[in-house]
């Protein structure tokens, strides 16, 4: 019998308090292989993850292929089979540990997360921060009204992209 290979995935909650899992990024399946030790930070850290799926066309500029991005707060860390990891959409190499970041101010955070995003992003990037400092006092507590209206129509839109290009994809495909 063939030995399944084995992805590290995460279970985060959404600022709604939805879970969804996602599949970690290639720099960190790699980095915890090696360093077991590392899995613990990962515990309740904050994580910053895609809200759409990826864009990738090739005569345009990496910015455009990105989708939103927000920050996500990590429940679990757990390997599944491959092919099952695969289906999940893959999350960004920067995050900060439960141990760092309630002592760090926003300022701190969006600095080190926000990285190179585009501008909503990073807006996108500061507000669920602010959520997650906040929830930490105040149970209960909502993501903007704004900010969530904001990032659903960039949401949608990202998602249109990809279904055209798959469009065109299966079109070219076909086509004599």
């Amino acid at each position: 019998m063939r030995k399944q290979h084995l992805m590290w995935c995460v279970l985060v909650q959404r600022v709604s308090g939805e879970t969804k899992f996602y599949r970690l990024s290639h720099d960190l399946q790699i980095a915890f292989d090696i360093d077991p030790s590392g899995r613990k930070q990962l515990k309740k850290a904050l994580l910053i993850v895609p809200l759409a799926p990826y864009y990738q066309k090739p005569d345009q500029p990496e910015h455009v292929a990105l989708p939103p991005m927000g920050v996500r707060l990590v429940q679990k860390l757990l390997q599944k089979p491959q092919r099952q990891a695969r289906n999940f959409l893959t999350t960004r190499g920067q995050f900060i540990g439960q141990k760092y970041w309630p002592e760090r101010t926003r300022k701190e955070l969006a600095n080190y997360l926000c990285h190179d995003y585009p501008f909503w992003s990073h807006h996108q990037i500061k507000k669920d921060l602010e959520f997650w400092h906040k929830q930490r006092h105040t149970q209960g507590r909502h993501p903007s009204k704004l900010m969530r209206a904001i990032t659903n129509q960039h949401i949608r839109r990202q998602c249109k992209r990809v279904m055209q290009q798959q469009i065109e994809t299966k079109q070219k495909f076909w086509e004599l």
